[in-house]
């Protein structure tokens, strides 16, 4: 139709569709009879056409996903109408509790189930078109608990129709033999088996039948039969099977279909998103079916949102969970998360020991791997995030089975068997991986850290325990000496995007690997982990963690060649906190006076003048020119910038106003050749957004912050690039007093500085800016609480002038509730903080000067009352 075109379907795909659903359409019909689709018949509606219109009810018709109304057309003097017969491709279908079912009987012994089918709609849609594309052999396969026996009954209900011959469910948890495979399948089709070949004689049986579908449930523990299924796809060429099984077949004719677990909320969704999630709605399904007294609204969401996540969004472990919601809220699952196995266990009747606990879904694949998988498995879990093969053949130690295979191959087994999985980096953009990411499921790997710290967890041939205590801290130091190697190569590679996002892939087995070093007393080894670790958290935050992790160390004990790559990045971040760490400055100086190229020195010393001048702005000046020949000597384009920016900020901080364009035009001068020599030059175009911003040169400010963000979609955009911009952006906008449009980023802004732990961003640009637009729109309690907040915080650490801007703001808030005393000594009080603020900082005297003249504005009406 027009309308699909318009939203941009091409017209053959169009015409395409169209073609199938007339030939599906055709084969209903009867001679003489007129049939026709929903969209058809608002066409004849819409005409003016005298004709009779008969709905015949809803049909689903092969190859097309969502049944269709069909109905006939005549002339009101013709015979009355004739239902269509079902034919091969098209059948009636009939709405049962939301569920389209045949209704013609089918043979079929699909057990009946208690609760309603919720969600994995797009799976159920891949499955129909895998089958209908004549996939005849298709495994479901993933871990226990996500799911897969449920999808494939729920598939064989809605679509037993397109199976004449039966769709026939077929439960293997006790089926252990060739023999009683093939038994099963010929008892639940009602096939008598004869001759000395049942799998030939089940075979041919099938092959004299019409399309007949089978549903073989809980293959994983006889995989080993796998052929006998190859046999039957081979002589029943109009039989179909759905296989769920926690193991791949590997069989010719089988297709993979892999299920995972329900997509989960993520840190930052709105509430709006978590409560669309699907791992959401399961729970609060399930969780309103227990009990009259849960809800799923605003108020219960977030924690449900976490406890999902944190049950890995596994359908069983989150019904396990909703079941317990008469005697425990979400929160309290949340807190008792650690003891996961205890809480997750079912107290329905008649459930399966492989589905009544979570403990016994995963006891059911432990119970079928190999010794030396098992060993494997449990010293895996010593891996935190993804891991990649280098890895697990670097850590893992099988030598205690001779008879193992080749450690890739335990890996790729345990794979297979749905006890590790691949993780898909979600931005392909940033990162280029020669091999996927390996992981475990949480519940996996709690589960395996169980039975490494257990000494009965695996043991040998003899009897001989290879876990418990000691097993688990050689392991862990393993792992450590592989993460914490090589440290001035993953250093340097870090330098590049990918070798960053590399990086912080590994994150989470770097802290891990942090600890268990630290715990060793190998404190280089712990050294090396915590340098990778700040890069990371130094370029791409959040920064606390890495702050607490360095402060832990020795200093005076670890190898100067690690703490000098890491010193500077530390003392920056502990900036952005609001703390002044000269202790760090003094060590890093030292060190690159020992081990430093003239060029790494010169940069120590620059560093330590530009934490000076946030609070020795007139003495650090004098000692940052005395730095300018070494510069000029060593023709450096990067040292260049970083020199003119801090000689920039110091010479304002110190009352040089006067010499502020002058200094602003040298800056822009080394940007171009910086720019040239394909480096970054965020930080430079930030800095010059904040002295336009001091000069009221808003227009300037809004066309220069938008070349902070690089332009291309495989650029590099670091998180703090996003924070130079929303905040330079969204402070020219207020002072063009376009207040609405700066909200967008002055929230995403502030969310983004908290989120890295940017104190100084978080609580001064960005809360006292959104604090005046909340007193704008009326919200005074709003802006008193982000006000009252940030006084503290700014006050404790930061710079004075950043207090100041905080006091001003408390002041507007003084004005609106009528209070002008008090306005009025929150004025003098910013100034007492930042008496020549006019000059040492223009940007924020601008907020006080507002401010200032309201006050006066309000004073000198009150006189005249």
């Amino acid at each position: 139709t027009d309308e699909d075109i318009s939203r941009g379907a091409k017209p053959i795909e169009v015409d395409g569709l169209g073609k199938s659903l007339v030939a599906r359409i055709m084969s209903l019909g009867l001679g003489g009879q007129t049939l026709i689709s929903t969209n058809a018949m608002r066409s004849i509606h819409q005409s003016d056409l005298a004709l009779k219109i008969l709905s015949h009810g809803h049909f689903r018709l092969k190859g097309i996903y969502d049944p269709i109304e069909i109905f006939e057309v005549g002339l009101p003097l013709e015979s009355p109408f004739v239902p269509p017969v079902d034919t091969p491709k098209a059948y009636r279908v009939v709405d049962v509790d939301g569920t389209w079912i045949p209704v013609a009987e089918v043979p079929q012994n699909l057990p009946a189930q208690t609760n309603e089918f919720f969600g994995r709609d797009p799976e159920l849609r891949e499955l129909a078109d895998r089958l209908t594309r004549g996939q005849r052999l298709v495994t479901l396969h993933g871990p226990g608990g996500t799911g897969k026996s449920r999808l494939s009954l729920e598939f064989a209900r809605r679509w037993c129709g397109d199976w004449p011959g039966g769709a026939w469910f077929c439960e293997l948890e006790h089926v252990a033999t060739a023999d009683e495979l093939v038994g099963a399948m010929a008892n639940v089709a009602g096939i008598k088996l004869h001759g000395d070949d049942p799998t030939q004689w089940l075979g041919l049986m099938l092959a004299q039948r019409p399309p007949t579908l089978f549903v073989l449930d809980n293959f994983e523990q006889i995989v080993r039969h796998a052929h006998i299924v190859g046999q039957l796809v081979t002589l029943a060429p109009q039989t179909s099977w759905i296989v769920s099984s926690r193991e791949r077949l590997h069989l010719q004719a089988e297709h993979v279909f892999r299920l995972d677990a329900l997509k989960c909320p993520v840190d930052g969704d709105t509430i709006e998103s978590i409560l669309d999630s699907d791992a959401v709605q399961l729970f609060g399904i399930r969780a309103s079916a227990c009990t009259d007294r849960f809800e799923l609204d605003e108020k219960s969401a977030p924690a449900v949102g976490e406890l999902v996540r944190l049950l890995d969004g596994m359908p069983l472990a989150i019904e396990l969970a909703a079941a317990r919601v008469s005697v425990l809220s979400p929160q309290k699952m949340v807190a008792r998360i650690g003891q996961r196995f205890k809480l997750l266990t079912s107290r329905r009747s008649g459930a399966m020991r492989r589905q009544d606990t979570l403990r016994g879904t995963i006891d059911w694949s432990w119970d079928l791997i190999t010794p030396w998988e098992r060993l494997a498995l449990a010293q895996c879990s010593v891996f935190r995030g993804g891991f990649t093969l280098d890895a697990a053949e670097a850590v893992l130690d099988l030598d205690d089975w001779p008879e193992a295979p080749w450690p890739v191959d335990v890996i790729h087994s345990l794979v297979d068997k749905s006890l590790l999985r691949t993780i898909d980096v979600l931005d392909t953009k940033r990162v280029d991986l020669d091999e996927p990411l390996l992981g475990m499921y949480q519940s996996v790997r709690d589960y395996a850290d169980e039975k490494l710290r257990s000494p009965d967890g695996v043991t040998d041939a003899q009897g001989k325990s290879l876990t418990g205590s000691a097993a688990q801290n050689s392991l862990r130091l393993r792992h450590a000496e592989y993460y914490g190697s090589d440290v001035d190569l993953r250093l340097e590679e870090a330098k590049t995007r990918a070798g960053l996002e590399r990086l912080a892939l590994e994150s989470e087995n770097l802290a891990a690997a942090f600890e268990a070093a630290l715990a060793a007393d190998a404190v280089d080894l712990a050294a090396s982990c915590c340098a990778q670790l700040t890069i990371v958290a130094f370029r791409r935050g959040p920064i606390m963690s890495a702050i607490q992790r360095f402060d832990r160390l020795p200093l005076d004990r670890i190898d100067r060649r690690i703490r000098v790559r890491m010193i500077w990045m530390q003392i920056a971040m502990n900036k952005r906190r609001a703390v002044f760490r000269d202790d760090l400055t003094q060590l890093g100086v030292a060190d690159n006076q020992v081990i430093g190229t003239p060029s790494e020195l010169l940069e120590a010393k620059l560093q330590t003048a530009l934490l000076r001048s946030l609070f020795e702005p007139k003495d650090a000046l004098p000692k940052l020119r005395s730095l300018e020949p070494e510069f000029i000597a060593l023709k450096d384009p990067s040292l260049s910038l970083i020199f003119a920016r801090v000689l920039l900020i110091t010479s304002t901080r110190g009352g040089e106003v006067d010499k502020t364009e002058m200094l602003m035009d040298r800056l822009k001068r080394e940007m171009e050749t910086a720019r040239a020599c394909g480096l970054d030059v965020t930080s430079a175009i930030y800095t010059l957004c904040i002295y336009h911003l001091g000069m009221r040169e808003f227009h300037e400010t809004l066309a220069l912050a938008e070349h902070i963000l690089p332009k291309s979609d495989d650029a590099d955009t670091s998180p703090y690039a996003q924070i130079y911009y929303h905040a330079a952006k969204s402070n020219a906008l207020t002072g063009l007093d376009r207040w609405d449009e700066a909200r967008g980023d002055l929230i995403t802004g502030m969310s983004l500085a908290k989120k890295l732990g940017e104190i100084r961003f978080e609580w001064a640009p960005f809360a006292q800016t959104l604090a005046r637009l909340h007193i704008r729109d009326g919200k005074l309690d709003e802006a008193k609480v982000m006000v009252e907040t940030s006084i503290p915080i700014l006050t404790n650490g930061a710079d004075s002038a950043s207090s100041a801007w905080a006091h001003s703001t408390r002041a507007e808030i003084c004005l609106a509730e009528g209070h002008i005393e008090q306005a009025r000594a929150s004025m003098d009080y910013a100034y007492s903080l930042e008496p020549d603020i006019d000059k040492t900082c223009p940007w924020v005297a601008i907020w006080l000067q507002n401010t200032a003249q309201k006050v006066q504005l309000a004073e000198r009406e009150r006189r005249f009352r």
